[in-house]
């Protein structure tokens, strides 16, 4: 039974999908293999009722069912010149008026009375058009209102022989119409549900290497705070891939760490990572070590990057840079939007970054990053981050998490030990969060220098 089940649905496929070309856009082609079914029985019922007539009826009988062929010959034609939607008006609209002579000519009993609805029910399967679905509704009832207003006037129908049997005959046929839909209902369902499985496969999958490209060019999270007394590092992308990113390299006895939220997440904001990093290595090549520099260096190159003259590109990222005499405990740093909180003893001073990012539509020549020196004292924590966590959303409300309450997390967990902090961080999100979809990648870097 499973074989023939099986066959069966193959042999209807190639009915249902028979000179459709194979790059037929996957709506367009679900509408003309419903539509393209739907003919086939119907002009398969009319090819019979016209043989059945012309052996045991009249012209009257047998006549008006070849009209019904040629209008299932001129569907095929408009539909094999590719005017799917004209050959779908074209059999609609000539049905229903195929449907008023039935019902003219012979009567009651005969062609079921409430076929004339089933025009409607038609363009609801084969339009997705709320206009076309309105019009034909609109031509069905008015056709089936027209042949009552018929049947109660006119008496002389042409008898039809066998009425009782057409009767059943065009049940079935409206049955088998119904069928003809959920069959290629479901094979389109299969189709396409293999199509998003193996497309879904590809793009993970590309992805999933991308991602292992982008942790090679970053590294290990971990080895951006070994160099300090102890750290942290939480990152957490939203996707696979993350448009946050740590960055952090030694020239002579200073040491340049980076933490960066660019624009977008994502594959997008991963693309971002990969120029921004670049841009790193090359400004450090060049022994530029001052923060404020630094980001003045990094805006000119991602400005000639993604925005020319005319461009009104907003793509940027929002920066911290630090960089950390480690003979000298002497700190500076610089922001790009993205502040530095310093933490000693449970007292906070926040350090506010410039208030422009890194690119976008503010022009070079109109920027000033400026660094803040100072020395950190022992014991004293030096937090960076992007703004994911606290624009996470949860709680009970549904509401951001908030960047004071994420500081003031921070000032309250800040004597404990890294490892204690970074699980609290971790645990303390998830609560938040909830079932609440990630909204943005996360990125905090304690340290201790």
């Amino acid at each position: 039974m499973n074989q023939f089940t099986q066959k069966f649905s193959i042999f209807w496929r190639k009915l249902a999908t028979w000179g459709l070309p194979a790059d037929l856009n996957p709506k367009e082609e679900r509408l003309a293999m419903l539509s393209q079914s739907a003919m086939f029985i119907s002009g398969f019922a009319f090819l019979y009722t016209t043989s059945f007539f012309v052996v045991v009826g009249t012209p009257g009988n047998w006549f008006p069912n070849s009209l019904g062929i040629f209008v299932t010959l001129i569907f095929f034609v408009f539909q094999r010149q590719g005017y799917y939607s004209l050959a779908r008006h074209l059999a609609l609209t000539l049905l229903t008026l195929l449907l008023f002579l039935f019902g003219y000519l012979w009567g009651p009993g005969t062609t079921l009375e409430y076929l004339p609805l089933g025009t409607a029910l038609l363009a609801t399967i084969l339009f997705t058009n709320w206009k076309a679905i309105a019009l034909y509704f609109g031509l069905s009832v008015a056709n089936f209102l027209a042949i009552s207003w018929v049947y109660s006037w006119k008496t002389d129908f042409i008898p039809v022989p066998y009425a009782e049997y057409t009767y059943y005959a065009n049940t079935s046929i409206l049955f088998l119409i119904v069928l003809s839909f959920v069959l290629t209902f479901r094979q389109q369902q299969r189709a396409y549900e293999e199509k998003i499985e193996k497309a879904n496969d590809q793009i993970t999958n590309s992805i999933r290497y991308a991602q292992r490209i982008q942790q090679a060019l970053l590294g290990e999270p971990k080895s951006i705070i070994a160099p300090f007394t102890g750290g942290l590092v939480l990152f957490r992308p939203r996707d696979i891939v993350s448009g946050d990113f740590f960055w952090s390299t030694q020239i002579d006895n200073k040491r340049l760490l980076v933490a960066a939220d660019c624009t977008g997440h994502g594959v997008p904001g991963a693309f971002m990572t990969v120029m921004g990093t670049n841009f790193l290595d090359e400004i450090a090549a060049r022994e530029i070590i001052d923060p404020g520099e630094v980001l003045t260096a990094l805006d000119e190159k991602v400005m000639r990057a993604i925005a020319s003259k005319d461009s009104q590109a907003a793509d940027g990222m929002d920066v911290v840079v630090i960089s950390i005499d480690t003979s000298t405990h002497t700190v500076k740093f610089a922001g790009a939007k993205n502040p530095l909180l310093r933490v000693k003893d449970g007292q906070p001073t926040l350090l506010k970054g410039n208030l422009y990012a890194i690119g976008g539509k503010l022009r070079k020549g109109n920027k000033n990053y400026q660094s803040t020196e100072f020395v950190a004292e022992p014991g004293e924590r030096l937090y960076l981050y992007s703004d994911g966590y606290q624009d996470q959303f949860g709680g009970p409300e549904g509401r951001k998490f908030m960047s004071r309450r994420f500081r003031e997390m921070l000032v309250a967990n800040s004597h404990l030990p890294w490892t204690e902090q970074e699980a609290l961080l971790n645990q303390t999100l998830n609560d938040w969060q909830g079932t609440t979809s990630q909204t943005d990648d996360i990125l905090v870097i304690g340290l201790e220098v």
